[in-house]
Protein backbone atom coordinates (compact mmCIF):
# COMPACT_ATOMS: atom_id res chain seq x y z
CA UNK A 1 0.00 0.00 0.00
CA UNK A 2 1.53 3.42 -0.93
CA UNK A 3 2.42 5.92 1.54
CA UNK A 4 -0.94 7.96 0.32
CA UNK A 5 -3.32 5.58 0.33
CA UNK A 6 -1.81 4.58 4.31
CA UNK A 7 -2.51 8.10 4.98
CA UNK A 8 -6.12 8.51 3.22
CA UNK A 9 -6.94 5.42 5.48
CA UNK A 10 -5.53 6.53 8.60
CA UNK A 11 -7.72 10.15 7.92
CA UNK A 12 -10.76 8.15 7.57
CA UNK A 13 -10.64 5.73 11.02
CA UNK A 14 -9.65 9.18 13.14
CA UNK A 15 -12.67 11.07 11.39
CA UNK A 16 -14.76 7.81 11.67
CA UNK A 17 -14.31 8.27 15.54
CA UNK A 18 -15.69 11.84 15.31
CA UNK A 19 -19.05 10.73 13.52
CA UNK A 20 -22.25 9.85 14.72
CA UNK A 21 -20.96 6.58 16.81
CA UNK A 22 -18.07 8.88 18.15
CA UNK A 23 -20.30 11.54 18.96
CA UNK A 24 -21.87 9.33 22.17
CA UNK A 25 -18.22 8.53 23.52
CA UNK A 26 -17.14 12.39 23.40
CA UNK A 27 -20.31 13.06 25.58
CA UNK A 28 -19.47 10.27 28.13
CA UNK A 29 -16.24 11.71 28.02
CA UNK A 30 -17.32 15.18 29.30
CA UNK A 31 -19.06 13.68 32.19
CA UNK A 32 -15.98 11.50 33.56
CA UNK A 33 -13.20 12.97 36.00
CA UNK A 34 -9.87 13.66 34.23
CA UNK A 35 -8.68 11.14 36.76
CA UNK A 36 -11.22 8.53 34.97
CA UNK A 37 -9.80 9.82 31.83
CA UNK A 38 -6.39 9.08 32.26
CA UNK A 39 -6.98 5.85 33.67
CA UNK A 40 -8.86 4.97 30.76
CA UNK A 41 -6.22 6.36 28.50
CA UNK A 42 -3.62 4.12 30.00
CA UNK A 43 -5.74 1.04 29.35
CA UNK A 44 -6.73 2.08 25.74
CA UNK A 45 -3.28 3.24 25.26
CA UNK A 46 -2.08 -0.43 26.41
CA UNK A 47 -4.42 -2.40 24.24
CA UNK A 48 -3.57 -0.43 21.54
CA UNK A 49 0.12 -0.65 21.84
CA UNK A 50 -0.46 -4.72 22.30
CA UNK A 51 -3.10 -5.60 19.57
CA UNK A 52 -2.56 -2.41 17.39
CA UNK A 53 -0.14 -4.01 15.02
CA UNK A 54 0.11 -2.39 12.22
CA UNK A 55 0.90 0.98 14.21
CA UNK A 56 3.29 -0.93 16.11
CA UNK A 57 5.48 -1.97 13.13
CA UNK A 58 5.41 1.97 12.32
CA UNK A 59 6.13 3.38 15.59
CA UNK A 60 8.77 0.31 16.36
CA UNK A 61 10.61 1.87 12.47
CA UNK A 62 10.76 5.32 13.78
CA UNK A 63 12.27 4.55 16.98
CA UNK A 64 14.90 2.68 15.31
CA UNK A 65 15.47 5.03 12.56
CA UNK A 66 15.73 6.95 15.89
CA UNK A 67 17.82 5.53 18.62
CA UNK A 68 19.73 2.94 16.02
CA UNK A 69 21.24 0.33 18.90
CA UNK A 70 21.56 3.03 21.56
CA UNK A 71 18.41 1.66 22.80
CA UNK A 72 17.20 -1.73 23.73
CA UNK A 73 14.34 -3.77 21.88
CA UNK A 74 12.34 -3.44 25.06
CA UNK A 75 12.74 0.32 26.12
CA UNK A 76 11.81 1.21 22.23
CA UNK A 77 8.51 -1.12 22.93
CA UNK A 78 7.88 1.07 26.33
CA UNK A 79 8.49 4.43 24.48
CA UNK A 80 6.29 3.27 21.80
CA UNK A 81 3.43 2.13 24.60
CA UNK A 82 4.22 5.54 26.48
CA UNK A 83 3.44 7.29 22.93
CA UNK A 84 0.24 5.61 22.42
CA UNK A 85 -0.83 6.49 25.80
CA UNK A 86 -0.34 10.17 25.76
CA UNK A 87 -2.16 10.13 22.09
CA UNK A 88 -5.11 8.82 23.20
CA UNK A 89 -5.21 10.53 26.23
CA UNK A 90 -4.61 13.93 24.06
CA UNK A 91 -7.95 13.03 22.45
CA UNK A 92 -9.54 12.20 25.46
CA UNK A 93 -8.82 14.97 27.29
CA UNK A 94 -10.80 17.30 24.80
CA UNK A 95 -14.10 17.16 26.04
CA UNK A 96 -13.21 17.47 29.48
CA UNK A 97 -11.17 20.62 28.61
CA UNK A 98 -13.71 21.98 27.03
CA UNK A 99 -16.08 21.27 29.95
CA UNK A 100 -14.39 23.85 31.69
CA UNK A 101 -11.91 25.36 29.97
CA UNK A 102 -10.88 28.56 32.24
CA UNK A 103 -10.20 26.34 34.70
CA UNK A 104 -7.68 24.74 32.76
CA UNK A 105 -6.82 28.35 30.67
CA UNK A 106 -6.23 30.04 33.87
CA UNK A 107 -3.14 27.54 34.36
CA UNK A 108 -1.31 29.01 31.56
CA UNK A 109 1.13 31.65 31.79
CA UNK A 110 1.53 34.41 29.29
CA UNK A 111 4.58 36.43 29.04
CA UNK A 112 4.46 39.67 27.39
CA UNK A 113 0.81 39.71 26.86
CA UNK A 114 1.00 43.49 28.27
CA UNK A 115 3.39 43.89 24.74
CA UNK A 116 0.87 41.96 22.18
CA UNK A 117 -1.98 44.26 24.15
CA UNK A 118 -0.21 47.46 23.39
CA UNK A 119 0.81 46.84 19.98
CA UNK A 120 -3.21 45.96 19.04
CA UNK A 121 -3.88 49.29 20.44
CA UNK A 122 -1.95 51.09 18.17
CA UNK A 123 -3.13 49.25 15.22
CA UNK A 124 0.16 47.54 14.25
CA UNK A 125 -0.19 43.70 13.83
CA UNK A 126 1.75 41.35 15.92
CA UNK A 127 3.39 38.19 15.48
CA UNK A 128 3.27 35.48 17.86
CA UNK A 129 5.74 32.74 18.55
CA UNK A 130 5.35 30.06 21.24
CA UNK A 131 6.76 26.38 21.22
CA UNK A 132 3.86 23.41 22.28
CA UNK A 133 4.65 22.12 25.69
CA UNK A 134 1.27 20.52 26.23
CA UNK A 135 -1.73 19.96 24.90
CA UNK A 136 -2.36 21.27 21.39
CA UNK A 137 -6.19 22.22 21.80
CA UNK A 138 -5.21 24.93 24.84
CA UNK A 139 -3.02 26.54 21.99
CA UNK A 140 -6.12 26.96 19.59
Amino acid sequence: MTPSKKRKRTLKKILSLLSLPGVPVLVIMTKLPKPAVWVLSELSGWCFATFGVSWKKTAMKNLDLVYGHTKTREEKKRIAKKSMQNVIRMFLECPVLFRKPDKYIKTVDIEGEDNITKALKQGRGVLVLGCHVGHLLLLI
